[in-house]
């Protein structure tokens, strides 16, 4: 049994298709496939099922993949304490975002990134706040932005800002021209929300006093990005609700949408940073605090 080996089947249970599992490994498919076999044939188990028509990870290949996540995560640990002598602004730092913060704060970050430390390049992942938990619990990230709440056993979250919500309405909404609006005065007929998974979608629900029966009265269109939603406000769909720094409107959309912002109590989130108390490269997650308060 080998690191190399657990690094394979951990890439096929992720990829579920033996060429891009092989890609993702930088490995020839060959190369892969001879080596999960040999895994499957010294525990004597399958771990993958071929028999159907989407491969799928047998029932104990699902615990073997899931501790082989933790072996190579803590393989990965040891040989980052081992270099933690070393330059902790020298080598890649694994950094994810959710969805709703990635491309807006990012463009800003990665030019302050490179000028303070320009042997650290980042290797960005975006994806929902459960899936980032998953792969900063394994090690797989080094840090994660996300929005409240967030909890996880052995991480430090450290608060980076405050972002209030604005309204996004088409100038001809009767709602446009006020200067400011309770959330309230938003119908949840009207409103256009991101998909199930976003933790935006629930935050905003949560700012109604009548969370499920207005969950229930929703609009049924649903966007999958920030940018979907403005494009469908556009359109005469409905309205929507942003992060003020998602929200600012470029010259092909701000002839089109007004954006209003809430009077007190003004709907809010908190962003934060999220990493291992047990990282050892500290210098990079305090450049990284330090750089992102000051990248919005």
């Amino acid at each position: 049994m080998t690191l190399t080996q657990l690094k394979y089947i951990i890439a096929l249970a992720q990829e579920k298709h033996f060429g891009r599992a092989a890609d993702f490994c930088c490995v020839s498919q060959p190369t892969l496939s001879i080596g999960i076999k040999k895994l499957e044939d010294e525990l004597n188990m399958l771990i993958f099922d071929r028999e159907q028509n989407q491969l799928a990870t047998t029932a104990k290949g699902e615990v073997i993949v899931q501790r082989a996540r933790q072996i190579v995560a803590e393989t990965d640990d040891l040989k980052r304490f081992a270099n933690s002598h070393d330059d902790p602004l020298d080598g890649v730092l694994k950094l994810g975002a959710i969805f709703t913060i990635s491309p807006y704060l990012m463009p800003n970050l990665i030019p302050k990134i490179k000028q303070s430390a320009p042997k650290m390049p980042l290797a960005l992942y975006e994806n929902y706040t459960e899936n980032l938990r998953e792969k900063i619990k394994l090690g797989e990230l080094d840090a994660i932005v996300i929005s409240l709440p967030f909890a996880e056993k052995g991480c430090e979250v450290v608060d980076l800002y405050q972002e209030d919500f604005v309204a996004i309405f088409p100038k001809e909404h009767p709602l446009a021209s006020q200067k400011s609006i309770q959330i309230t005065d938003i119908p949840p007929k009207e409103l256009l929300l991101l998909g199930a998974g976003h933790c935006f979608r629930e935050q905003i629900l949560n700012c109604y006093p009548n969370r499920e029966s207005n969950a229930q009265n929703l609009n049924l269109f649903q966007g999958n990005s920030i940018e979907t939603l403005k494009q469908m406000v556009i359109t005469g769909l409905g309205v929507t609700i942003l992060p003020k720094h998602a929200a600012n409107l470029q010259m092909d959309t701000e002839q089109y949408l007004c954006m209003v912002p809430f009077s007190n109590p003004v709907p809010t989130r908190t962003v934060s940073l999220v990493y291992k108390k047990n990282f050892p490269r500290i210098a990079a997650i305090d450049l990284l605090i330090k750089t992102l308060q000051c990248a919005l």
